[in-house]
């Protein structure tokens, strides 16, 4: 089993040992023309709902393998891109990330930006 991309982060020895797994799936990290993508950063909703989706399904696998219930809660809870890599993010940038990170069933995410200067517009109030 080899590490997805060769950065490191092999899901299947992580999951069984921790309360979530927080994969780093920031658009602007994968390569150019990764699924098609001539600029993976340019699509934030896309590139986040695949790569989740991927890992998502990683982990009903493991959960199958180790006789885990497939309706076992999902341990992924994402890094998302809120910093200028690759494309200018945008609250609409943002925005999509944290919409795919729903549409794939996951609750909650998180954002990074090393400056701690985060896009307020991109999240919902309260």
């Amino acid at each position: 089993m080899g590490s997805w991309l060769n950065i490191g982060q092999m899901l299947e020895l992580a999951l069984p040992y921790f309360d979530y797994v927080s994969p780093m799936v920031y658009p602007s990290h994968y390569p150019a023309t990764w699924n098609g993508f001539v600029n993976p950063a340019e699509h934030p909703y896309e590139v986040v709902k695949l790569a989740l989706s991927r890992g998502m399904e990683r982990e009903e696998l493991l959960n199958i393998l180790n006789g885990l219930a497939t309706s076992t809660p999902s341990k992924l809870r994402p890094w998302l891109q809120d910093f200028n890599l690759g494309a200018t993010y945008g609250s609409d940038k943002v925005r999509a990330q944290i919409q795919a990170t729903y549409d794939v069933g996951l609750t909650s995410w998180m954002l990074w930006n090393a400056g701690n200067k985060y896009t307020e517009s991109a999240l919902l109030p309260e």
